[in-house]
């Protein structure tokens, strides 16, 4: 079961599989506390251009970032542009991207891996969520 609370500190634990439920009030509860807390559709995120455009979307990447993993690890460890004190990003319906792109989900992990460590340094949270 998610927790506000630990979400929005720092871990190493930032990568989450959980039941595809309403997430509404964990949301709001989220950006109550300044954390950015988009949520993303998996049955539409079928390749690494759309999983990435969409990501880069909502998380308002800058204009000349591009929808490649070189682009996306650029953009997700510096997120200067992001208003608040942190970012959970949800993947609603995540098994269909699991099921139809296991190597972009597996890529992504790597990706958000690597950035929540280096944000963790400077006490930013930055977890990612596959409601499966």
């Amino acid at each position: 079961m998610l927790h506000v609370q630990d979400l929005a500190r720092t871990s190493c634990q930032c990568v989450h599989f959980e039941d595809n439920h309403d997430i509404a009030m964990l949301t709001r509860a989220l950006v109550q506390r300044g954390i950015q807390a988009p949520v993303l559709d998996g049955r539409t995120l079928v390749t690494k251009e759309e999983l990435i455009g969409a990501i880069a979307d909502v998380l308002r990447f800058p204009a000349y970032s591009a929808a490649n993993w070189d682009s996306f690890d650029e953009c997700i460890r510096d997120l200067a542009w992001l208003p608040g004190t942190g970012c959970v990003l949800f993947i609603r319906d995540a098994a269909a991207l699991w099921r139809q792109a296991p190597k972009v989900a597996g890529g992504l992990i790597n990706s958000w891996l690597a950035a929540a460590e280096l944000w963790a340094n400077d006490g930013v949270p930055l977890h990612l969520i596959f409601l499966l």
